[in-house]
């Protein structure tokens, strides 16, 4: 069993099973109609946007911590800029 799923791989056949990855444009419509409707997490409709309320809440807290991440990594450029010009 593990040679054929090593041979398929090496192959470049696709392997199955998992899940779908999310639609990023859901997720991000979900997150938009929480924050305009000010609910919580556990109101949010599910039904309207086709994604579990997890995977908003997943993709969100991704989404920030990357942002953050972001933002402080330039913050730290520019503060190493404005110390060379002093």
């Amino acid at each position: 069993m593990e040679g054929r799923a090593a041979a398929a791989a090496s192959a470049g056949e696709a392997q199955g099973g998992g899940k779908r990855r999310a639609d990023d444009r859901a997720c991000l419509a979900a997150i938009v109609y929480m924050v305009q409707a000010g609910c919580s997490w556990r109101k949010l409709p599910a039904v309207f946007f086709g994604v579990s309320r997890p995977t908003v809440h997943r993709r969100f807290t991704q989404w920030f911590v990357e942002a953050c991440l972001s933002w402080l990594t330039n913050n730290r450029r520019l503060a190493r800029c404005y110390e060379r010009k002093a």
